[in-house]
């Protein structure tokens, strides 16, 4: 059979740089010894106590026949469980005093899909034929950003700005006086830390990116990968920043959303089958 794809099958089946780098990583799992000690890819740390919370979790369920069956065989709404959601926003809300409610909160199977549903909300060609981007503030940033949009030129990377900071340290700080923030962007998003360099934006960095995009009417965007929420990882939220958390990658990423449409849409698009009109 010959098979054709259409101008989008082509890009959602050509090849990419996180793809190659996720297929080595998991055929390296799949076929080393158990002396392999996996340090990239964002593979979940094997931390005892931890283990044995999902050990103890898993055991509860399995041991109530009704949970047991809402567990393997209900679907949970598109949004997500509402039991955790609402776990979630509780725990954003007391810990750092953001105002924030169930449905500021949006769950998906993995960050690549969040940000997949976020970037092609908001970037890419407009209703009114114009077209419009997803800021980078600083690169390096993560590679599989790259194969998340659909609309081509849809991201906008600047350069960092270096400081030496010791012999053969350095730090990459983004380049204030030269971003572009102009009509044609429609957001900004940056990872904390970022990867693979491991650079961390500082708060006053954080603030200022927040402030230009409140000046600019944008939402902004922080990813911090792989990591547990606490003060150090985040900032106050504004009303125009969202923040997407991997709490594990063997869970579902959380994205606390600045307006409910950005949740409710993400939650639209993954339980339909409809992607282009």
């Amino acid at each position: 059979m010959n098979l054709i794809f259409s101008k989008l099958g082509s890009g959602l089946a050509g090849g990419s740089g996180i793809g190659e780098l996720m297929d080595d990583l998991g055929h390296a799992l799949a076929n080393a010894g158990p002396d392999l000690k996996m340090l990239g890819g964002g593979q979940p740390a094997q931390i005892p106590a931890v283990n044995a919370i999902w050990r103890e979790r898993l055991a509860e369920i399995t041991a109530d026949p009704a949970a047991a069956n809402r567990f393997l065989t209900t679907y949970d709404p598109p949004q997500g469980n509402p039991a955790f959601i609402a776990a979630i926003a509780d725990l954003m809300r007391d810990t750092f005093g953001w105002e924030i409610s169930p449905e500021n909160v949006g769950l998906t199977c993995g960050g690549q899909t969040a940000f997949f549903h976020l970037f092609n909300l908001l970037a890419g060609e407009m209703p009114d034929g114009s077209h419009r981007k997803i800021l980078f503030p600083l690169v390096p940033e993560y590679i599989g950003y790259a194969a998340q949009g659909l609309d081509p030129g849809m991201f906008l990377a600047m350069r960092p700005e270096i400081e030496t900071t010791g012999p053969h340290e350095f730090k990459y700080h983004i380049d204030f006086d030269h971003l572009p923030i102009g009509p044609d962007i429609a957001a900004i998003c940056v990872s904390r830390p970022t990867n693979p360099t491991g650079n961390v934006l500082s708060d006053g960095e954080m603030a200022r990116l927040s402030a230009l995009a409140r000046e600019h009417g944008i939402p902004s965007s922080s990813i911090t990968p792989t990591a547990p929420p606490s003060p150090a990882s985040f900032l106050p939220t504004r009303s125009r920043s969202g923040t997407s958390t991997s709490f594990s990658p063997s869970v579902s990423p959380s994205s606390a959303c600045p307006a409910p449409a950005l949740a409710s849409s993400s939650a639209r698009r993954k339980s339909s089958a409809r992607s282009l009109p």
